[in-house]
């Protein structure tokens, strides 16, 4: 009987040469599909193209997320439905990634699904459990369930890692708490940015002591500090805007590090043996109007003390003329004696004085002398004036008067040194 030999091995050699170019192949298409998949996501526009993408990559979360985010930022009720579904999808995808569970937890409670959204929340909280956005969400989601102590916890761990969230927790603190100062410092642990914060929400609310009160609870570090800038600002523009001009003289004080730091009741730099800035560096500081004539600078040439005087140059005639002012803060009621000493070498038939105005009306309180055309020696302008008693502000400035077109005309020098306000 004969025995018949079938040799496969050419056949399997076949086979094997034929499965693994298609294998590889059909593996590159998935990957291409994948990768269009998630590229189509990356830069999708339109809720409808980020769901087209998960048609190409359905299991990749990334796909899934995008779509969620692209149906959260559409307004309708149906897209948050649809948002929940991508997000609860790219969850499933992807159980250990925290931020999917984030918006998964806001999703549900944006859904009425309170509680549903703690448990999210919570997850999220075991996978990223020092992340201040975690903290965040759960603080915010307790609150709105009424579970004020609880929430209250999360929202200070988040303030506590991250001072972004100061600002924010001010603001719904306030809102739950009616805006009870001392119980919104307890809620966020008396927290130096805390308190920072909420005096600009004070300040816009019109509760302008206890913005100040506030203010004054800070140490001279935090004062200074650049996280106190804005609330610095804030509260000083409502101060001025009404009219309480001691009040933000103790802002400035309190931020002004140097020599020049203003006092009540005091000509800033009076004797200007600080430096001269244009640009005044505060209310209570020289400002000297944008301009070139005169001339302004300080100068060691001439002076009565210290080590420098001011200087005006004014040139040849010039109907040009800066007038610098300074504002001080000053005890309503009370008389004061504002003297200005001065040398001249000037030209002109205008009438160069010192104004003292009211702050409150608006009104003049004083004007002095006009300032002679030649004086070798040191001269004086002195004005003695009283303080209305519904104001805490004057301004003082050096003014041109008594001349119109070109009889307002000024050439020469003039230097200012010693420029002094006292109380009679």
């Amino acid at each position: 009987m004969s025995v018949s030999v079938i040799n496969i091995k050419p056949k399997i050699r076949l086979a094997g040469v034929v499965a693994v170019p298609l294998l590889l192949l059909i593996l590159s298409f998935l990957t291409l599909k994948w990768a269009a998949g998630r590229a189509v996501a990356l830069q999708a526009e339109l809720p409808e193209e980020a769901e087209y993408a998960i048609g190409l990559a359905p299991g990749d979360p990334q796909t899934h997320f995008a779509a969620g985010i692209m149906r959260s930022e559409t307004f309708g009720i149906e897209n948050y439905d649809l948002a929940l579904t991508h997000f609860e999808n790219s969850a499933a995808l992807s159980p250990h990634n925290y931020l999917i569970w984030l918006e998964v937890g806001r999703l549900r409670e944006r859904s009425g699904e309170a509680k549903d959204g703690e448990e999210a929340l919570r997850f999220a909280s075991l996978l990223a459990p020092n992340y201040s956005s975690v903290q965040w969400a759960i603080g915010n989601n307790l609150l709105r369930q009424g579970r004020y102590d609880e929430g209250f916890a999360e929202i200070r761990k988040a303030v506590h890692s991250d001072p972004k969230y100061t600002a924010p927790a001010v603001g719904v603190l306030w809102n739950i708490l009616n805006g009870n100062v001392d119980e919104i410092q307890k809620a966020l642990g008396d927290l130096p940015q805390a308190r920072i914060a909420l005096i600009s929400t004070l300040s816009s609310s019109g509760r302008h002591d206890d913005a100040v009160a506030t203010w004054n609870s800070l140490s001279t570090e935090e004062k200074r500090s650049e996280q106190a800038e804005s609330a610095a600002n804030s509260l000083l523009k409502v101060l001025i805007d009404g009219k309480r001009f001691r009040d933000a003289l103790k802002i400035v004080a309190d931020r002004t590090d140097g020599n020049a730091i203003p006092a009540l009741a005091t000509v800033t730099n009076g004797g200007f043996e600080s430096p001269i800035n244009i640009r005044a560096t505060s209310l209570f500081d020289w400002t000297f109007p944008d301009g070139n004539a005169p001339q302004i600078s300080p100068t060691d040439g001439s002076r009565r003390s210290g080590n420098f005087s001011i200087v005006f140059a004014f040139g040849n005639l010039s109907d040009k003329f800066r007038s610098p002012y300074q504002t001080i803060a000053v005890e309503p009621g009370k008389r004061y004696r504002l003297e200005v000493f001065y040398r001249s070498e000037l030209k002109t038939k205008a009438k160069l004085v010192w104004k003292v105005i009211g702050l409150g009306d608006k009104k003049v309180l004083a004007v002095s002398d006009p300032l002679k055309e030649s004086s070798a020696d040191w001269e004086s302008v002195v004005m003695n004036f009283a303080v209305p008693d519904d104001t805490d502000g004057v301004q003082i400035s050096f003014v041109r008067e008594g001349c119109s077109g070109i009889q307002c005309a000024v050439g020469g020098l003039l230097w200012l040194d010693d420029i002094s306000l006292t109380a009679e």
